[in-house]
């Protein structure tokens, strides 16, 4: 008779089939974007293949998560609960580790915080994507109790290496996932103090030399370097969020006023450009390299600087403050380099993740507001902003199959566009040809972004050609900042910048110059 309480049997896993789960780990281990290395991959298949996954529940979940995460790639029917529903794909795996039991007080384990990692990725990409921030919170308790947080003076082995990489992705996570549904961090940046991972490859991590392991061979790049500068942002995501996004409460506890908040801006924009300056040489936007190798990264860290961008300046685009016109400027200019990256990537057929998603739904948030703005003098605007709305739209629709909670992103962006719902499939710009592509579908090496740079009264104007990059040759915007005198602005003349004409901004490449003559024409008394 088995006395096993019931909360403590061990559980029924179900895997694939063995060719099936084979091909799974291939996908997740090749397509798998590199900014979330749970696995150190060499260990992770030699337990594969002695068969841990039947004895240790917890890393039979970590295997199953891997398997759902995967199964989003695959075209094998046998991924669907009924062999056809592409958005039930890998939920046969996921829902298996949805009812393990667990007791509270058995010591957690390095697969139970991986497992923790794997969920969330997956339950980002469903219709309740808010649960994943519990999860994530889970893993961050979870690891601060095996004590990943704490720096450790030791040899690196592949244990205490996985523990630092799962550590930080979680980190990774709730940064962004706080970010993004505006809720409070699992850790304070403040409370650990574990160093980053080692720059080095899974294939070098254990050599059978113990003076070369975890050493990358000269001259060879490490694919881990995009996720090592991707963890540099999420400390500028931290100050943004307690400084821009904090509660009243905690503002008045640090001392921010709104004298400071104005200061806070422009210490995150020098922060963001001197991150965005620092990316490696490899993972710069090449996107006249074919193939690129590092295609992948390089789109994943343009992309989350040009979201944390927007996030950054949204909150002061509606203020009648010196701020408002700047930011609207960056904020607008950054959504529309954004969709641009996020239709080359969906034309690379690579695999889509939770940042992805929001990029497309946040660009295209910034873009529906700027074009309601525009259609308060001109009801019939349907300018560049429409087309790099489409732009987000065919990328959520792309994955809308695989990734349930891209279905709502598109309605909701289609709603506050005035978009006809029904032709959700077959979305296309007014200029496209039918096939998705439109002008500027193939002419991604001039992305016209400005720099998140913000002039404050004690410094120089910025060099625009140095600060971005992706300007690639192009003349840097006619900045008329250190002859203008901002605090002049009232909330009369900051109308004057909210609702320009329909035709300032739509000249392609003289789109600055277009604009600069509207300045020119309407504000003389201000700039007198």
């Amino acid at each position: 008779m088995d006395d096993t309480p019931n909360d403590m049997k061990r559980p029924h896993f179900m895997f694939p089939e063995p060719d099936l789960l084979e091909d799974l780990l291939n996908l997740y281990f090749t397509h798998h974007p590199a900014c979330l290395p749970v696995f150190h991959e060499p260990s992770f298949r030699k337990d594969v293949a002695s068969g841990l996954h039947h004895i240790d529940t917890s890393f039979g979940a970590c295997l199953l998560q891997v398997c759902a995460i995967a199964s989003r790639l695959s075209i094998d029917p046998r991924v669907y609960l009924d062999c056809k529903t592409e958005a039930s794909a890998g939920w046969k795996y996921f829902s298996q580790t949805t009812s393990i039991s667990r007791s509270i007080f058995r010591a957690p384990t390095l697969f139970d915080v991986q497992f923790c990692c794997l969920s969330a990725e997956y339950i980002l990409g469903t219709s309740a994507p808010q649960a994943g921030w519990a999860v994530i919170g889970l893993g961050m308790r979870l690891a601060v109790e095996l004590g990943y947080h704490r720096h450790r003076p030791q040899r690196p082995t592949v244990q205490s290496e996985s523990e630092k990489r799962v550590f930080w992705i979680l980190h990774f996570l709730d940064r962004h996932v706080s970010l993004y549904h505006g809720r409070p961090f699992c850790i304070r940046d403040e409370d650990f103090d574990v160093e980053l991972p080692i720059d080095c490859d899974d294939e070098f991590w254990d050599t059978g030399n113990p003076d070369m392991d975890f050493k990358q061979p000269p001259g060879r790049l490490s694919r881990l370097g995009a996720f090592l500068h991707h963890l540099r942002l999420s400390t500028i995501i931290s100050f943004a969020l307690r400084t821009l996004y904090g509660i009243r409460k905690s503002k008045k506890a640090a001392g921010l006023t709104t004298n400071a908040m104005d200061d806070s801006i422009s210490i995150i924009d020098s922060m963001l450009n001197s991150w965005f300056n620092a990316i490696p040489a490899h993972l710069r936007w090449e996107p006249s390299l074919d193939p690129n190798p590092y295609f992948g990264e390089s789109a994943m860290l343009y992309m989350s600087y040009y979201m944390l961008q927007m996030l950054i300046h949204r909150p002061f685009i509606h203020k009648t403050t010196p701020q408002s016109l700047p930011s609207l400027a960056i904020c607008t200019n950054a959504a529309r380099s954004l969709s641009r990256l996020l239709e080359c990537w969906m034309q690379r057929k690579l695999m889509s993740s939770f940042v992805i998603n929001m990029a497309a739904f946040v660009a295209g948030i910034i873009l529906i507001m700027n074009m309601r703005k525009r259609r308060v003098t001109n009801p019939a605007y349907r300018g560049q902003d429409l087309e790099d709305l489409y732009r987000c739209l065919r990328v959520l629709q792309s994955v809308e199959s695989r990734y349930s909670v891209c279905g709502r992103l598109i309605h909701t962006l289609q709603v506050l566009a005035d978009l006809p719902c029904s032709d959700s499939s077959s979305s296309s710009s007014p200029d496209s040809n039918g096939s998705g592509s439109g002008s500027l579908n193939n002419d991604l090496s001039s992305i016209p972004v400005m720099s998140g740079y913000v002039l404050s009264g004690r410094e120089a104007p910025p060099d625009f050609a140095e600060l971005d990059p992706t300007l690639f040759g192009l003349a840097p915007p006619e900045e008329r900042w250190s002859e203008v005198d901002l605090s002049v602005f009232d909330g009369e003349a900051m109308n004057v910048w909210a609702v320009p004409p329909g035709g300032a901004g739509e000249g392609g490449d003289n789109s600055w110059i277009d604009w600069n003559g509207y300045v020119n024409a309407n504000t003389m008394d201000i700039f007198q």
